[in-house]
């Protein structure tokens, strides 16, 4: 009798533990039980774990590289938990992203609808979609908006889709900062899929899949405005009409940049309608081992467009053939945050392998199947090493 009544008090100690959870937006500070975690740049979605969320993505942040690499995220804050697909209101996303100093992870899985994107507010916040039940979670008819005006900076955002959203899938900008974008998939963008402006810097996007957006603005990916040290690697950027991405600095010509504006290294730019990777409006920018393939624009000029702007091209392979490293007009690479770099079509496998959001939707399984790639590494080409950053560069504020 005794033992009966033990086990009903803890039952309804852990059901108003968890009413109360609920209701007052989904947030603990105390540990959790085990939650399913997943590494990024791996299949193990979906992988039960017993860590706690510090210690999990602590070990997680190995695989994050390039310029943003050294952000925390919401290592040592709250834990926040979204309960429900709401647009807005206790338990939903926008209320979980409306504070910092949190990692946010869902016990729902399914599609968020949203009536205007998702102000993130406040620095080191990781949102992981990665630990959503299968099929994951899915944004749609808008997306996220980071915002140094919001104070956000120090984020990781990993594991999530985002559908036709409007306008961007993803937008950073007014001087938002060390942010890393893993393992996301953006498709059907009124557009950019992923737009980085306005003074952002130190941002990483790697892993992900940015997708044909809408015919009246196909553009994939835009950098520009005075945005700088932005790394992208190990993306696939498939059936764009241009941007894949852009990089660009300032369209006044008032300013340079005084370093190295986009680190573009590893990506799969696959069937560009019009341009793939183009460079313009002085900017500074590393083009290094991408794979090129477009059914309709065979050559070089289009595959890498240089306006105006400096660009070390090395290595990049085209399955049209085209000498994409001779647009390039700048002799030696700029500095940069490490990224480890492998010949084109042993990154391509890889990206075709691994990137997004895994297991994949209809959607992403369909661009994936037009891909093919070579079996064997690309003639000609083999690892390419990164100038390591000076002192001077590696972490400052103009």
């Amino acid at each position: 009798m005794r033992g009966a009544v033990g086990i009903g008090i803890v039952l309804l100690g852990f059901c108003l533990t968890l009413h109360a959870c609920t209701e007052d937006g989904a947030t603990r500070s105390h540990p959790h039980p085990e939650t399913t975690l997943a590494v990024p740049g791996s299949n193990r979605a979906g992988r039960n774990s017993t860590l706690e969320p510090d210690e999990e993505y602590a070990a997680a942040a190995a695989p994050y590289q390039g310029f943003g690499a050294t952000t925390r995220g919401g290592r040592g804050g709250r834990t926040v938990y979204v309960t429900n697909l709401n647009d807005s209101g206790p338990g939903s996303l926008r209320a979980a992203l409306s504070q910092g100093t949190c990692t946010v992870v869902f016990v729902v899985s399914g599609t968020i609808p949203l009536a205007k994107m998702i102000k993130v507010r406040g620095p080191f916040l990781t949102l992981d979609g990665f630990t959503a039940p299968p099929p994951g979670i899915t944004l749609v008819n808008a997306g996220l908006l980071i915002s140094g005006t919001h104070d956000a900076h120090d984020l990781i955002i990993r594991g999530l889709r985002i559908r036709n959203p409007t306008p961007d899938g993803i937008t950073i900008r007014d001087s938002a900062s060390n942010i890393i974008i893993d393992h996301v998939s953006i498709q059907g963008a009124h557009d950019g899929s992923i737009d980085i402006t306005r003074g952002a810097f130190d941002v990483t996007v790697q892993w992900s899949i940015l997708a044909q957006n809408v015919p009246t603005h196909n553009l994939l990916s835009l950098i520009e405005y005075q945005a700088r040290r932005i790394t992208f690697h190990h993306n696939l950027l498939v059936q764009g009409q241009s941007r894949q991405p852009q990089s660009g600095w300032d369209k006044t010509f008032a300013t340079t940049p005084r370093e190295v504006v986009t680190d573009i290294r590893n990506n799969v730019i696959w069937d560009f309608l019009a341009y793939g990777t183009v460079i313009k409006n002085h900017t500074q920018a590393n083009v290094v081992q991408n794979f090129y393939y477009s059914s309709t624009q065979p050559s070089a000029t289009r595959a890498l467009h240089v306006l105006e702007g400096h660009v070390y091209a090395r290595g990049n392979y085209s399955r049209n053939g085209a000498n994409v490293d001779s647009q390039g007009n700048q002799p030696y690479p700029f500095p940069a945050a490490l990224v480890e770099t492998t010949d084109a079509c042993t990154a391509a496998q890889q990206v075709r392998d691994t990137a997004g959001v895994r297991p994949l939707d209809a959607i992403d399984e369909r661009y994936l199947s037009l891909i093919t790639l070579p079996t064997d590494p690309c003639p000609g080409s083999g690892p390419t090493a990164i100038p390591p950053l000076g002192e001077k560069h590696r972490r400052h504020v103009w």
